[in-house]
């Protein structure tokens, strides 16, 4: 049995292997591996080779793919409703002033009547400001 790992670059470092490798190819001008006992051309490696090769493969792929997002785009995926989905549950601007004071200082009770008025206004300001940026 032999050991592949000496070929590697890292391992022409450890012991006799430079040694033993420049012995091994020394004075031949050609050097023959057998890589007969290899695993074959990963699957979609393969796949990309063949579609290189095959311009008809790389147009059936094209449209199949756009295909799906045809398909997935009519059924619910728009792009209005994945922007609606990040978009806040509560909307600010149907809130009153004292709707967001009231929860202001229910989530912070311990801060006082100045920062809780700060707070608030810059709630409302950021409301206001997400409206006018559509």
């Amino acid at each position: 049995m032999s050991d592949p790992r000496v070929f590697l670059n890292a391992m022409l470092e450890r012991g006799d292997n430079g040694v033993f490798l420049s012995a091994l190819v020394e004075g031949h001008d050609r050097v023959l591996l057998d890589v007969s006992h290899t695993s074959p051309v990963p699957p979609l490696a393969a796949l990309q080779l063949s579609l290189q090769n095959s311009p008809l493969g790389t147009v059936l792929v094209g449209a199949l793919s756009v295909g799906v997002v045809v398909v997935l785009a009519g059924d619910g995926l728009s792009v209005d409703r994945l922007r609606a989905r990040r978009q806040h549950t509560v909307d600010r601007g149907a809130l009153s002033r004292a709707d967001v004071v009231a929860a202001v200082r229910a989530r912070h009770p311990e801060w006082d009547d100045d920062r809780v008025e700060r707070v608030t206004n810059s709630l409302i300001q950021s409301a206001s400001n997400e409206r006018t940026d559509d």
